[in-house]
């Protein structure tokens, strides 16, 4: 027997009660024929008492937007250097992948917030912006999957990789393909498996995961184990990598008198552990991002009228983190760039020799 249940996010003056919450938020999809009121195609959902400012908004898409083509400059007008190699390419199409999602669903939220919290374009605007954050996110975990194993690739494997991997078009081929698969696999709502809803507080849309209907629960599965192994394997692979680096550093410690081609070597390898410190960062910033939806996408499907799954706040702090991945990607490359810490390190060295002098 079904208990009542009161929407906490709700104002007082607008509160509803009812038995089923998912119940609720669906009559939130925006279904033409849920909009034969007099405005059919506008809908307000109610705020938790407290005026909603688009600043911090604004800031994240002006530092993700300014970030992101900052680093497109940057691989840009360094290709000389890294030539095009494979894991610039995936860096330059995570960049993209990134701009592409905060230019293109953002100004949904301006839209918003200009109207008062008034939603503008029903459903149609709602499946888009559900698919443009579905499509962008997924492709940003695959790209930074694909990144993690290309590095792997190269340590442990580095024949096959270089005999392998010359090709650019099999890159491009690649990050499209990437692009491709996330693209279905947020058409998969649209297509009948889950649904996009309108989403606390009425800023924007994304699938429903706390619905009770199975193909909600089915497609929010899928889309959280997706996540979680995708995290699972960037760990995994770094950690391998980090490994074999490890282990070839101290086989070039012992070996590097006796080689006759030590110095390149140890010159590749020192590349590999800048672009491993890049990596291992940008995994940490994915993981701590992305790990908290995926888990309150997990935790809604064994909840349905329980305290846990009305705590709306939470599911948009999850959303809202997940989407700061796309604004700190760029500037982890920026800022970790194998010519910034070798500036670091010629720094921290003249510093040793000037206190070791005194």
């Amino acid at each position: 027997m079904a208990t009542s249940t009161t929407y906490d996010w709700i104002t007082t003056e607008h509160s509803i009660v009812a038995t089923d919450l998912p119940q609720y938020i669906l009559n939130l999809t925006l279904n033409s024929a849920n909009l034969t009121t007099t405005n059919a195609t506008n809908v307000t959902l109610p705020t938790i008492g407290r005026k909603v400012s688009p600043t911090s908004t604004a800031i994240q898409f002006t530092f993700g937007v300014i970030g992101n083509l900052l680093a497109i400059f940057v691989l840009v007008r360094s290709a000389k250097s890294h030539k095009w190699r494979v894991f610039y390419r995936l860096v330059g199409a995570l960049a993209v992948t990134d701009l592409f999602g905060i230019v293109a669903t953002s100004p949904v939220a301006f839209i918003v917030y200009a109207n008062n919290l008034r939603w503008v374009g029903g459903q149609p605007l709602c499946d888009y912006l559900s698919f443009m954050l579905i499509f962008a996110g997924l492709a940003t975990v695959f790209i930074v999957a694909a990144m993690s194993l290309d590095r792997f690739v190269a340590v442990w494997f580095p024949y096959s990789y270089s005999v392998t991997m010359k090709k650019a078009s099999l890159v491009n081929l690649a990050v499209v393909s990437l692009w491709i698969v996330s693209i279905s696999i947020a058409f998969l709502p649209l297509i009948g498996l889950g649904q996009n809803v309108l989403q606390f507080p009425g800023t924007w849309c994304f699938f429903n995961f706390f619905g009770t209907d199975i193909k909600d629960k089915c497609f929010a599965y899928f889309y959280a184990t997706i996540g979680i192994i995708m995290i699972l394997l960037t760990a995994i692979l770094n950690s391998l990598v980090i490994l074999m680096l490890a282990k070839a550093n101290r086989q070039n410690g012992v070996r590097r008198k006796a080689s006759s081609v030590g110095s390149r070597s140890g010159k590749s390898r020192r590349n590999d552990v800048f672009i491993m410190i890049f990596l291992v960062v940008l995994m940490v910033v994915f993981a701590t991002c992305w790990t908290p939806l995926m888990i309150r996408i997990y935790i809604l499907q064994g909840t349905h009228t329980s305290s846990s799954s009305l705590d709306r706040p939470a599911d948009l702090l999850a959303l809202r983190m997940a989407s700061i991945n796309q604004l700190l990607d760029p500037w982890v490359y920026i800022l970790l760039r194998k010519e910034n810490m070798l500036r670091v390190l010629r720094l921290m060295e003249r510093f040793r020799k000037h206190k070791g002098f005194r």
